[in-house]
């Protein structure tokens, strides 16, 4: 069965997943590649078990929210014991259980249905929130592993200066879109928005500019440097200011998007695992959006202060 990521002994299996992020996200464990946003097309789906272990505790958690969108007021967090190493626990943080404490899980096995949660964003699509940790850390936001992800061979394609998408659907929060195949990379099974860190070709991974952070899962990260310049469209979108395992942390430039007159926040990249390479469009507020399903849309980016 193919493995997605892995922190030590424990394996985090694909199982039906379609696409996912290390570092799309405001949480202090997105900042430095301890955690994963696991994602699927179908978000009705029961979210399966993604590594083989033991229920030892789950605990419902208060998640209202004061941003102005539908959300549960209600949280979990699912501990699960490693099966593949003991002295580990995974957790579980979105999901609304079927499961229950002692119950033993193989790959594959129900745990719950993905919620709408108090924690995220207006534009955040429903994902469940995985870490691996030591028991110690299990209810702490600090503590979380650093994962590794499975990619191997050369990465393909180029970061082309004119980005284009084909949109999936829209909605008051985001527009949903398929980057178009010319501006796509891929390295193994995992795809995404190409851009140039330094001389060196990679796979952007983030809210930008939103979250003001990122990464970039590139394949030789010893060849970059501190400091690089990461350009996206042509222009420098941010810098290197660390290294993960598969890629680098990076601070992100202010920088001015529109997608066909709209004026963007932001935009959302992930890590996909099929055909579909998916990113997300979030208009500023106030913005209009009346994108039709299979528009084909171009996204230009502007130094701060253009727009």
């Amino acid at each position: 069965m193919n493995v997605v990521a892995s922190c030590g002994k424990v394996k985090i299996y694909r199982y039906k997943i379609d696409y996912f992020s290390l570092f799309n996200s405001p949480y202090y464990a997105h900042s430095y590649g301890g955690a994963l946003d696991i994602y699927f097309l179908d978000e009705e789906r029961v979210f399966p078990c993604l590594t083989p272990g033991r229920i030892v505790d789950i605990r419902t958690i208060k998640a209202t929210s004061m941003k102005k969108f539908p959300h549960s007021e209600f949280d979990y967090v699912i501990l699960i014991e490693s099966r593949e190493d003991p002295s580990l626990i995974v957790r579980l943080m979105h999901v609304k259980p079927f499961v229950k404490e002692g119950d033993c899980l193989d790959v594959g096995s129900p745990i719950g249905m993905l919620l709408r949660s108090g924690f995220f964003d207006p534009w955040t699509s429903l994902h469940a929130h995985l870490e691996v940790k030591y028991p110690s850390y299990a209810f702490r936001a600090k503590g979380s592993i650093p994962m590794t992800l499975n990619i191997d061979g050369e990465i393909e394609g180029e970061a082309v200066e004119d980005i284009f998408f084909r949109v999936v659907q829209a909605n008051d929060y985001f527009v949903l879109v398929k980057l178009k195949d010319e501006c796509t990379v891929r390295v193994g099974r995992v795809g995404g928005l190409g851009v140039r860190v330094g001389e060196n070709l990679g796979i952007l991974d983030c809210g930008f500019p939103h979250y003001k952070r990122g990464g970039v899962i590139v394949v030789r990260e010893s060849k970059v440097r501190l400091g690089d310049q990461v350009r996206l469209g042509g222009l420098v979108v941010g810098r290197v200011n660390g290294f993960i395992r598969n890629g680098v942390q990076i601070s992100l430039e202010n920088v001015s998007l529109e997608c066909e007159g709209v004026r963007l926040r932001g935009i959302s990249t992930f890590l996909s695992l099929n055909e579909k390479c998916l990113m997300k469009l979030i208009p500023l507020k106030g913005e209009k959006i009346d994108f039709r399903k299979g528009e084909v849309v171009q996204l230009k980016l502007h130094e701060e202060g253009f727009l």
